[in-house]
């Protein structure tokens, strides 16, 4: 039957009114059990959070044991591979840890934690693990070192190529160079460019020509040399005493 809408709702007051009234004397009741259902829901909530909480944590130690057990095993390596050089060169090494880098674009230059403490001297050669020269030591105190790396615009030591000649190695920032080369003395790309330590003959490795080449009106070769060590940072390095 059609009904007016002014009818509807009255009608619909009518029956909202009567349940009102039907739950009025379970009003209590209802505010008691809707309180309860939020503090449980309330307690549930926070415990979800503390959960969350505690497997963040979780994981953020995992994270930490996993990338320890990385470095740790990292290390090893590092020692096992200088341990190997020790024993096939006889050379006295002593590890040096890294403290920090030079923070100029125009110089390559760290300080290791060995000073005059640990034996160290100006002028003492590094390597890295694998027996490949790194840099020399220009400045010594008492618990520190500057070691300045091969690449350096102020490094320069006197280095063989092959066994052919001899010339000093400058560093240039992107690698070295080798001066006072004249034409006549053979040297050729992939020529190996070494050094030696005066208490041993065994020979250091500081890397291989990468490219000759002799302008009309000079008199030396423009020599480009690509250095040994394949890192651009270092953890550690090994100093021959």
């Amino acid at each position: 039957m059609y009904l007016p809408s002014k009818i509807k709702l009255r009608i619909l007051a009518i029956y909202t009114l009567a349940i009102f009234l039907l739950f009025l004397p379970f009003k209590n009741t209802i505010q008691n059990l809707f309180a309860f259902f939020f503090h449980q829901l309330t307690i549930t909530s926070r415990g979800f959070s503390r959960e969350n909480e505690k497997l963040t944590k979780e994981n953020i130690s995992l994270q930490l044991k996993v990338k320890g057990a990385a470095q740790l095993k990292k290390e090893n390596e590092t020692l096992r591979k200088a341990f190997s050089f020790k024993e096939k060169t006889g050379f006295n090494l002593a590890g040096a840890g890294v403290l920090s880098f030079s923070p100029s674009s125009w110089r390559r230059y760290l300080l290791i934690n060995a000073g005059a403490e640990a034996g160290m001297k100006k002028g003492l050669l590094a390597v890295d693990e694998r027996g490949k020269l790194v840099g020399k030591i220009t400045e010594v105190k008492k618990v520190f070192s500057h070691l300045l790396l091969l690449n350096d615009p102020n490094f320069s030591l006197s280095v063989f190529i092959e066994e052919k000649t001899c010339g000093l190695l400058k560093g240039n920032l992107t690698g070295a160079k080798i001066l006072y080369i004249e034409e006549g003395e053979g040297v050729q790309k992939g020529d190996r460019v070494w050094v030696k330590v005066d208490s041993s003959s065994f020979p250091i490795e500081v890397g291989e020509i990468q490219s000759v080449k002799k302008g009309a009106n000079q008199l030396f070769c423009d020599i480009e040399v690509k250095i040994a060590p394949e890192n651009a940072f270092f953890d550690k390095v090994f100093i021959i005493k």
